[in-house]
């Protein structure tokens, strides 16, 4: 992820994309906590805009790392059952701090990087 932004941050996916015309308007903030043992707590939230169905969410990338009470320890799905993810809605990630991540829309023929980030150490 070229032009990735450093935890805590808000980033904004847009439309513009011209191989999935149908990617959400959306805004994720992300906040890294280190856990130590080389490891973290990489907090994902929706910051804004459309509410996106979680089956089309996925958490794409390199710096998964194995930490106790997390949502997702390696690539996934978004994993927030049936309800649409909006504003609000947040999961954590297991993260080594020289992560690499992004929040990937999957649309019906490719997949748009909505948001990335990058940890402390990347």
């Amino acid at each position: 992820f070229g032009n990735a932004v450093t935890s805590g941050s808000t980033v904004t996916g847009s439309e513009s994309s011209s191989t999935e015309s149908d990617a959400p308007q959306v805004s994720f903030s992300f906040e890294y906590e280190s856990t130590g043992d080389d490891a973290g707590r990489l907090t994902i939230t929706h910051e804004g805009g459309d509410s996106i169905p979680p089956d089309r969410l996925a958490i794409r990338g390199v710096g998964f790392a194995d930490v106790d009470g997390v949502d997702l320890t390696a690539p996934g799905r978004w994993p927030s059952g049936t309800d649409p993810v909006a504003a609000g809605d947040s999961i954590t990630v297991g993260a080594r701090p020289d992560y690499e991540f992004g929040v990937v829309f999957r649309g019906a023929e490719s997949g748009v990087v909505l948001a990335e980030a990058a940890g402390p150490e990347a």
